[in-house]
């Protein structure tokens, strides 16, 4: 029994080496990510804003997307990154 637990460990050691990888590189992302998005925002919000004020709707609603995207993105690498936290626990159980 125990020759098997010790190979099912050397398989998942590189299993868990590629989910440790992920998981940095998403929360770089993650951090990287904030920055850039809450620049993004400022910016979208003025544009989209002077739209409105300038009767130019298409142009308004062109930004307004952009913004919904950006927060869907920022969310999708959250998620990617708890489920990864998630599959490192289970791995390091085994």
């Amino acid at each position: 029994m125990w020759i098997m637990r010790f190979l099912l460990k050397i398989l998942v050691l590189p299993l868990l080496l590629v989910v440790d990888v992920a998981t940095l590189i998403t929360k770089a992302s993650i951090y990287v990510g904030c920055y850039v998005v809450g620049f993004a925002v400022w910016l979208c919000g003025i544009f989209c804003i002077l739209s409105i004020i300038f009767k130019m709707i298409p142009c308004a609603i062109f930004f307004a997307a952009i913004l919904i995207v950006m927060f869907a993105c920022l969310f999708a690498a959250a998620n990617i990154q708890l489920f990864l936290e998630s599959a490192h626990r289970v791995l390091k159980r085994v």
